[in-house]
């Protein structure tokens, strides 16, 4: 295990504010969405999608969209969202 993923493994504020800054109610799936629209985190931040080039999600791309878990939808992203 490297330096990195030992500290994320431990660092569980700082995990869950990362988490809650990309976490909004309710499902959200990639296919609902036209245009520019702006979430609001559970946290309380903005999260910006935008559908005009792929999906995007602030500055990230997702790279596989609407994975149904059994506590929501997973969009997977190559990049991280930082919370305000």
């Amino acid at each position: 295990m490297n330096e990195d993923t030992a500290r994320w493994q431990t660092d569980g504020p700082q995990n869950h504010a990362l988490s809650a800054a990309t976490l909004t109610p309710g499902p959200a799936l990639a296919d609902g969405h036209s245009g520019d629209i702006v979430e609001t985190g559970v946290e309380g931040s903005e999260v910006a999608i935008g559908t005009m080039a792929g999906v995007t999600v602030d500055d990230a791309n997702v790279v596989r969209a609407d994975i149904e878990a059994s506590n929501g939808v997973i969009h997977v992203i190559d990049g991280v969202i930082m919370p305000e």
